[in-house]
């Protein structure tokens, strides 16, 4: 079990790393300046899980984006993380919150524990949020996440511009980008990965920049700046639809 716990938390880093082009901030330097809110689309999760061979399934409750993790951000880099080991993760301080984060925030990958995906999140990222009294426990760094999904979940504000999964129809990324933009007031990072069934690029991570104060900021300067770059081709991008990805079906226990 051990084992298997390390080998999830190194494939949950590559995941996190694998689709950005930023500089990785060293783990000693601990400042930051706006929270990056990242949700993924299911299908897209078990399609990268998959390739690292994971079993990979997507809960039936699940029935929208969910949520990656609340990451404090160094404006240009994917840092700082693991800010503070002595901030271990305490199941029991989040167990009133497990019925609604075992829907807006599942572990997909049915080999490993359920807890082990926010243990993760909350050992890498959480403790680098912990600095700011709104997100300075646990308990408040994860319901904080909760309450940003659940007025900037990504299914909501696609679903606005008519952007909505589909078997049949695919979207362009300025269509995604603009949409983003037009529901948040500022402008977000979109990424994808590949569909080794369809051969396209699929959407994979929405990811919304907050200030201090947790109001909108835009990820990056839409002005002419190189420092967001993403995987997303510009046309054929695919949003399929959970119901029909092959992955839905129940998890025992």
């Amino acid at each position: 079990m051990q084992i298997l716990t390390v080998s999830l938390l190194l494939c949950l880093s590559l995941v996190e790393s694998s689709n950005h082009h930023y500089y990785e901030g060293s783990s000693s330097d601990h400042d930051w300046d706006i929270f990056t809110f990242t949700q993924e689309w299911p299908v897209a999760v078990c399609v990268l899980g998959t390739h690292e061979h994971h079993r990979c399934v997507i809960p039936p409750d699940v029935r929208t984006w969910g949520i990656h993790g609340l990451w404090p951000t160094k404006r240009g880099t994917r840092g700082p993380t693991s800010c503070n080991s002595h901030l271990h993760f305490d199941f029991n301080s989040i167990k009133s919150l497990v019925p609604i984060m075992k829907v807006m925030w599942p572990n997909m990958y049915a080999d490993t524990s359920m807890e082990s995906f926010w243990e993760h999140e909350w050992t890498k990222h959480g403790t680098c949020a912990s600095t700011l009294p709104a997100t300075g426990s646990e308990s408040l760094y994860f319901q904080k996440a909760l309450d940003i999904a659940g007025t900037y979940g990504a299914s909501k504000l696609l679903a606005k511009e008519n952007i909505v999964p589909s078997s049949s129809r695919t979207y362009t990324l300025e269509e995604i980008e603009t949409a983003l933009t037009h529901q948040i007031g500022a402008n977000a990072i979109v990424e994808c990965t590949k569909d080794e069934k369809t051969g396209k690029m699929m959407l994979y991570e929405v990811e919304i920049c907050f200030d201090k104060q947790f109001n909108p900021v835009d990820c990056y300067d839409s002005n002419g700046s190189n420092d967001y770059h993403t995987d997303c081709p510009h046309s054929d991008l695919e949003y399929p639809p959970l119901g029909t990805s092959g992955f839905v079906s129940p998890i025992a226990g």
